[in-house]
């Protein structure tokens, strides 16, 4: 869709300008990491089954100096699949849907190694969707909290596990991959 395309185009343009400009003194410590995953919904919720969804996301966050911490935002989206198979009806597929926005705080166990395992913690809002087959129903907010743990390889790779909790519909766990720019100084 046309606002996803913006979206992705800007946060790509956001980490080619972090990426050119991370060697200099002003954004030496700031990192961009973009990501894609795949989540399942925590509960079955009114005896659907579980299903796979979609998850991915941004971050954009400050390292302190050489040390291990560091704080940011973050964007993220999951896609909380459940099947449904009514007696007498056709079985339908809900997706329940979180879009949040959260301040995060992390910390790098070997910060600037090959091998940097991490953890990092988020809290902020999540805008809450409900669609089944094509009809969207139901929006709503509520408080989100997204703990993560991952390793960062090679300096530009990270692999994460993390679970998104902010609602008894709409919590995931899920795994991501994705890509690192900037902030190595």
């Amino acid at each position: 869709t046309m606002p996803m395309k913006r979206i992705a185009s800007l946060l790509l343009l956001l980490a080619t300008i972090v990426s050119a400009q991370a060697a200099s003194g002003f954004l030496r410590n700031w990192e961009v990491d973009l990501w894609d995953g795949i989540c399942f919904p925590i509960s079955s919720n009114n005896g659907g089954s579980t299903r796979a969804g979609y998850s991915l996301g941004f971050d954009f966050h400050y390292n302190f100096g050489k040390g291990p911490w560091n704080c940011g935002i973050a964007g993220q989206l999951d896609n909380a699949n459940r099947r449904f198979y009514p007696a007498g009806a056709d079985r339908y597929t809900q997706r329940n849907r979180t879009a949040s926005f959260t301040l995060t705080g992390g910390y790098n166990f070997r910060r600037g190694s090959m091998v940097n395992p991490f953890i990092t913690i988020g809290t902020g809002v999540g805008f809450h969707q409900i669609r089944k087959s094509d009809e969207s129903y139901t929006r709503s907010a509520s408080p989100v909290v997204i703990p993560k743990i991952g390793v960062e390889l090679w300096r530009c790779v990270k692999i994460c596990a993390y679970s998104q909790i902010s609602g008894k519909s709409y919590n995931t766990v899920g795994l991501s991959i994705g890509l690192n720019i900037g902030g190595h100084s």
